[in-house]
């Protein structure tokens, strides 16, 4: 990640406290899409980071006046779990978001999400996995006191796990 884009996001992981009366609130508290086709305050301006802000307060004053008039805002939620939301604003065009529009970001937001907990899914599987051999490794170890200690060794996978076979001749005999 860029500099710029760390000054114009919300760091990972932040908490944001959301008013009841924004879009996103509402969208989170509904798991539902919400539509605001005509914006008639800045309430979602304030959620923005302050680089964000500064960044479109400019460019508001640049284009005299042209200012985000339509909102949605739809849930980031996969198997059961709701992971944000996202937020598209429409400055440019004059012509509102429509119901068509937000059925598309119904579909592009449950699609990243999906991605989002699939990726989540395999980061956690992969710490457990890293976890759990470490646990069970003993670096060779193990291995190196068997090879000095046998006259043939050896390993085997099984679907049970990896077995380590040994032989020793029988001392006396």
């Amino acid at each position: 990640m860029s500099a710029r884009d760390a000054q114009i996001m919300h760091p990972a992981g932040a908490v944001l406290r959301l008013p009841p009366q924004t879009p996103q609130a509402r969208c989170l508290a509904e798991r539902r899409a919400v539509l605001e086709p005509a914006v008639g305050s800045a309430a979602w301006y304030a959620l923005e980071p302050p680089a964000t802000r500064a960044e479109a307060g400019a460019a508001v004053s640049a284009k005299t006046g042209a200012d985000v008039h339509s909102l949605m805002v739809a849930p980031l939620a996969a198997r059961g779990l709701v992971l944000g939301v996202v937020s598209l604003r429409r400055s440019e065009r004059r012509e509102p978001f429509e119901e068509d529009d937000l059925t598309l970001a119904q579909e592009l937001a449950a699609r990243a999400a999906l991605s989002i907990d699939n990726a989540r899914r395999y980061t956690q599987q992969q710490q457990a996995a890293l976890s759990l051999q470490r646990s069970t490794d003993e670096g060779g170890r193990g291995l190196f006191l068997v090879a000095q200690f046998t006259e043939r060794w050896g390993t085997r996978y099984t679907r049970d796990g990896k077995t380590v076979w040994t032989e020793q001749s029988l001392s006396g005999r």
